[in-house]
């Protein structure tokens, strides 16, 4: 994937979430795919997670080459993560969002 091709970039951080991560990227790859027209990516830092929250991105990320995963060693805190993230996106516009979807996917069109 190279700059040029992307127009949207999701960051998601995310520590020690196993149990909501690959349900809730799911939820957010559903809702850019109602606009075939925006080429995305979701960028993932998983922040140092000493449970299967790596593990489980890695799997997605293999099924989706579309999510890209950035592990950090230990545990950074969020704006580490997001500055990590926003390092790494390739598009041109950038939202971010709590691995919890504590605000959901719904919301990135609008």
């Amino acid at each position: 994937m190279s700059y040029s091709d992307v127009n949207l970039s999701i960051i998601i951080a995310a520590y020690n979430e196993e149990t909501i991560i690959e349900k809730n990227i799911l939820n957010v790859i559903e809702e850019l795919s109602k606009r075939p027209s925006v080429k995305w990516e979701i960028l993932c830092v998983n922040d140092g997670s000493k449970d299967r929250t790596g593990e489980l991105l890695d799997k997605l990320s293999q099924d989706e080459p579309r999510v890209r995963i950035v592990h950090h060693r230990r545990n950074f805190g969020q704006g580490r993560a997001l500055r990590t993230a926003f390092n790494l996106c390739l598009g041109d516009v950038i939202i971010t969002l709590d691995a919890d979807m504590s605000y959901g996917p719904e919301y990135i069109y609008q």
